[in-house]
């Protein structure tokens, strides 16, 4: 098995904005982002896929990222999940009420 590990070089101009806090995972066959906290503090609630190119493929693809905007607005209290093709957010805490996840956790 090889456990080496390749650049994949995107063919876009417009990657995500930089952020921290944000929920990343793999849907099918693509990279899914969602929300987190940008640069300067404001909320994040765009979605980005990326598509993963398949093995075969991996050094010459150029997989873009696409942008879609999401009506569930970010919070760092909550978990996402893709179950039956749909995206589930479950809540942790309760910022109105200072139960919030640790950041240290």
């Amino acid at each position: 098995m090889d456990r080496t590990w390749s650049e994949v070089v995107t063919d876009t101009t417009r990657p995500p904005p930089a952020r921290h806090g944000h929920i990343i995972t793999v849907f099918r066959e693509e990279l899914v982002l969602f929300g987190g906290q940008g640069t300067l503090g404001g909320s994040a609630t765009n979605l980005y896929k990326l598509p993963i190119p398949d093995k075969a493929s991996l050094l010459t693809a150029r997989p873009e990222w696409v942008e879609m905007d999401s009506e569930m607005p970010f919070n760092k209290c909550r978990t996402y999940i893709f179950d039956q093709n749909c995206l589930s957010s479950f809540q942790l805490g309760s910022q109105a009420l200072g139960i919030t996840v640790s950041e240290d956790a």
